[in-house]
């Protein structure tokens, strides 16, 4: 068997039945280095926003989706690149994620891990998604704290200058 054949067999049996080679799955809004954004990456990001407002002023939520609307997809695209500067700096996040949770799960006076998943997933939220979304965001900020942080030096006098202010 040619090995033509064998990817001609091997593309058949990963498409699936009703989906032929030129329809599109996901459509692609913006790339980043070596990474994509998605149409569904924005729209959950929209979504984000508007619960949010939502809670927040159910009356003023329209106006305040509608002000954030254009932030959105320069946030994801600066959201991956600080998760490319991380990569590139080592940082998993692994520890202090497992630490966070952990934390959580003390504060819900929950038994276990397990416990905190299926409470998660009791208000509808993937707990896999959510572990994701907090794996990204302690990345962000370590990677701002390291490149930004390290950066700024602020005397005791500067200190007190702007306390007095």
């Amino acid at each position: 068997m040619s090995k033509f054949s064998v990817r001609l067999i091997l593309l058949a049996l990963v498409l699936p039945a009703g989906l032929s080679a030129d329809t599109v799955v996901e459509e692609i809004i913006a790339r980043v280095n070596n990474q994509i954004i998605t149409r569904t990456q924005f729209q959950r990001e929209q979504q984000q926003i508007r619960e949010e407002a939502q809670k927040e002023n159910a009356q003023q939520a329209d106006q305040v989706v509608a002000d954030q609307q254009k932030d959105i997809l320069r946030g994801l695209i600066d959201r991956q690149l600080l998760l490319d500067k991380g990569k590139e700096l080592g940082i998993t996040a692994d520890t202090e994620l497992i630490k966070r949770l952990d934390d959580m799960r003390k504060q819900m006076n929950l038994g276990s891990m397990d416990d905190l998943e299926k409470a998660a997933e009791a208000q509808g939220v993937s707990f896999e998604d959510f572990k994701q979304n907090m794996r990204t965001e302690i990345i962000t900020q370590q990677v701002i704290q390291r490149e930004v942080g390290g950066h700024i030096n602020v005397t005791k006098e500067e200190e007190q200058k702007f306390y007095n202010e």
